[in-house]
């Protein structure tokens, strides 16, 4: 890795392994960086059965992210430390069991700050799960709300799954995580655990819609999210109906979350007066269709005026989603919340499937985003064995791709939408032979951000 003037930032070789918490190296891009607010926290362990701690391992989490583990090295005796860890101090920091052993009740461990304050005990003689968060902490106070964590329990009352359903949470009118795609058999799945920001207003939509794998509306799919506490967020039972834009819920975790919504105002006409012959157009923002009108414009000369909220802080398209008959019929008039008019389509117009009548920010200031497309190789043939990779930004993991690379040389290519804020690319879960990954990242005009072979 180099920078433009051929200075050599870091240089990995092939033959030696990596974990999901490895840092390959620290380097400020253009020099003078501010240095990160760091603490140093020494931790102690004991175990009443003085045989160590059987594997069971703890860790410091941070933004979602394993930054430092304790216990994996402590195999017999009934004490080991202290160890010091150097963490971010201004940055909410969980201590929260990463690896189960056994005997768990036998396990104790101290965390202090350099100056001997004692930030948590824990002593010998109950149990713990592997969701057993013991203690979170702001070293230096300050720290501003960041990420929660969520839970998912899925149901299928049919017996057989999702069918390729998938639904999932989007923030800032991007999907950070997902889930349904692994639901392919059975009545239940899950729970599964997912790490989000809690302070940004949160949409629990449509991320994936198969109607044809169904036989009617009436789907058979339920589900119920839960905040940490068990608190239920969502819950939606079996036999309802929902589409490619739905949006089941918004909700905030941690309060005062900034508004991101607002609302787009159109009225539809038909110069034919016989509604628009299957016709539908809609909204899309970061290439996907989040709002769409024209399927309830069956009959008639006119329609409207309708209310679509979409995310008013991203570019937003007017875009064809279905064609019909009878093109030339068609008008409608697109609106602002302030009636400021954003399009007129009159009816004569000529258009096709294609055809994008406007790009316009529903608000005054849109993020900008960017499309990136990675391709990923395996030099044996087998897929990456349980390895993924993904992006991070700001300290979260906004995308992880490789898990559903489980056999063959190739898979994708697979495009992903980003803040275009400084990204690094980062390994999001370590698996087995990772010697064996490769892969490209581009970005939409095709130039190769990043490349690395197999080896």
């Amino acid at each position: 890795m180099y920078l433009p003037d051929g200075t050599v930032l870091h240089n990995r070789t092939s033959g030696s392994t990596f974990t999901s918490w490895t840092n390959f190296k620290n380097f400020c891009p253009i020099g003078n960086c501010p240095a990160a607010p760091t603490v140093s926290v020494n931790v102690t362990m004991t175990d009443s059965g003085s045989n160590g701690w059987n594997g069971n391992i703890i860790g410091f989490r941070q933004n979602g992210i394993i930054i430092g583990q304790f216990g994996s090295t402590f195999t017999n005796g009934s004490s080991l430390g202290p160890i010091s860890f150097t963490l971010n101090g201004k940055i909410n920091t969980e201590v929260v069991a990463t690896t189960i052993g056994n005997f768990t009740n036998e396990i104790g461990f101290q965390l202090k700050f350099s100056n001997g304050t004692i930030i948590h005990t824990r002593s010998s003689g109950t149990t713990f799960g592997g969701l057993t968060i013991f203690a979170t902490f702001c070293a230096l106070g300050g720290c501003p709300p960041s990420v929660v964590t969520v839970s998912v329990t899925m149901t299928d009352s049919s017996g057989d799954g999702w069918n390729g359903n998938v639904l999932g949470f989007k923030q800032n009118g991007v999907f950070v995580s997902k889930f349904g795609d692994g639901f392919t058999y059975g009545s239940s799945h899950g729970p599964l655990f997912f790490n989000i920001l809690g302070n940004v207003e949160t949409e629990l939509a449509v991320f994936q819609f198969l109607s044809s794998n169904y036989s009617s509306t009436s789907i058979p799919m339920g589900f119920t999210v839960r905040a940490r506490n068990g608190t239920i967020i969502y819950s939606q039972g079996p036999s309802f109906a929902f589409n490619q834009n739905t949006v089941f819920s918004s909700f905030c975790l941690l309060g005062n979350c900034p508004s991101s919504r607002t609302s787009i105002i159109v009225t539809m006409t038909d110069s034919g007066k016989n509604g628009w012959n299957g016709y539908v157009f809609g909204f899309r923002q970061n290439g996907q269709i989040v709002g769409q009108f024209g399927q309830n414009f069956t009959s008639g000369g006119s329609y409207g005026p309708v209310n679509i909220k979409v995310n008013g802080s991203l570019d937003t398209e007017i875009v064809v989603v279905q064609t019909g008959s009878n093109p030339t019929q068609i008008g409608f008039v697109v609106k602002l919340i302030n009636n400021t008019v954003v399009h007129t389509l009159a009816a004569g117009s000529t258009f096709n499937s294609t055809t994008v009548f406007r790009t316009f920010c529903p608000t005054i200031n849109c993020i900008n985003y960017a499309v990136i497309k990675v391709t990923l190789a395996d030099s044996y043939g087998d897929g990456w064995n349980g390895n993924t990779i993904g992006f991070r930004q700001n300290q979260i993991n906004v995308a992880c791709f490789g898990q559903n690379f489980t056999s063959g040389r190739s898979f994708g290519p697979l495009y992903f939408t980003l803040n275009n804020v400084q990204t690094e690319i980062v390994v999001c879960q370590g698996g087995s032979y990772r010697y064996e990954v490769g892969f490209t990242i581009e970005n939409i005009n095709g130039t190769v951000i990043h490349f690395r072979s197999p080896g």
